[in-house]
Formats: structure tokens, sequence, C-alpha cells
């Protein structure tokens, strides 16, 4: 995923299935050392050493203070993040040796513009006859070799936002009974799209 927001950590899903290309906002580490920093203490430590340079929290200090590594005690605590002209991390290197291009028979490419790389370039490291389905609400990376159409042998578009495209393919393979059974984790608007369906599906 190229999303920073962590909001994928709640959701509980093994590290070994997503690869925060970009970093995330859902961990915190030492620049330093690379020690991972407990996220809640972060949380806190945030809350009490930096300062709230939008004066909405009266209990921020006046001044900034650096967070500390636990372990190696420099200041380079802060979220996962890859910052401009930074190391992309390790593991989106290694998950492509790993997985590419021999273990992808479908790659699902969902809600970007493929202009960031080197993550668009992942599009042409899968086999020739690997399937490529583009989810978005507009054609995207024709510069990359997608090409759609009824010409087209591997490359689908499936035009809509995420919510609307993967409800249609639950409701195709069968899955609605079990993303219902989930509702209560989804966002507010993902929930209501769903149970709209599953009273239209049912």
């Amino acid at each position: 995923t190229q999303n920073i927001d962590g909001l994928d950590y709640p959701l509980e899903i093994s590290d070994e299935k997503i690869v925060p290309v970009h970093g995330t906002l859902g961990k915190a580490a030492c620049e330093f050392c690379d020690t991972e920093y407990p996220m809640e203490q972060f949380r806190q430590a945030v809350a009490s050493n930096i300062r709230d340079i939008y004066t909405t929290d009266s209990k921020a200090p006046e001044k900034s203070t650096h967070i500390l590594c636990l372990k190696c005690k420099k200041p380079g605590v802060k979220p996962t993040t890859v910052l401009f002209g930074g190391s992309l991390p390790s593991a989106f290197f290694d998950s492509q040796k790993e997985d590419f291009p021999d273990s992808v028979d479908i790659l699902f490419v969902v809600g970007t513009s493929l202009v960031v790389s080197p993550a668009n370039y992942i599009v042409n490291q899968v086999k020739d006859d690997c399937l490529r389905v583009v989810v978005n609400r507009e054609a995207v990376g024709a510069d990359l070799g997608i090409q759609y159409g009824e010409d087209s042998v591997r490359d689908v578009f499936a035009k809509g936002t995420c919510d609307e495209v993967f409800l249609q393919l639950a409701v195709k393979l069968g899955w609605l009974e079990d993303l219902v059974a989930h509702a209560e984790e989804m966002a507010p608007e993902s929930r209501e799209l769903l149970m709209k369906l599953y009273e239209i599906e049912k």
C-alpha cells in the first residue's frame, strides 16, 4: 500500500500481508537504530513533548522537546513514514523478490494514479499472462503499458470506488454473508453500502 494513514492496523492484518511502501503513521521507530517505539507510548510522548501549533490542546507544552529512543536514547523517534529523499522500507524490495513474478496470478491495482514510482512499476513485474485488474474512478496506467478495451487480453478496468467494486466482486464470489458478519468493523459509509446491497441481494 502507498497509504500512510495506518488505518489497516486496527484490523490486525499480519505484517506479512501488507507492505507500506511509504511507511505508516501507524507505527513509530527510531531513525538512528530502527528500534520500534510502542504506539500508545508514542502518542503520550507527543502529547507531553510536542507543542501544539494549532493551539487546540490547552495541556500541550509551550515548547517542544525531543522524544528519545528507548534503546539508544537519541532524539530520532518519529512515525515510520518515508520522508522526501528517504529510503523505502527494505520490506518493499524483499517482498518483490519473494512474490514477483512467479507467485502472482492476478494483480489488483486499487485507488491509485499510478504515477508515483517505484511502486507504480510493480504492474510490469508480473508475468505476461498475469491478469491486471485496475479498480479506480478513472482509467490509469496507459504510460505503463496497461491497455483496456475489447482487445485487451490481460488488463481489466473496474470503474468505481473500492467499496462499490469489491462489494460487487463479493456478490459474484458468494462472499456477501461473510462480509456482513464483519459489518461492525467497517467504516460507517462502507457498512451502509454493504447493508444496502445485502438487502437487495438476499
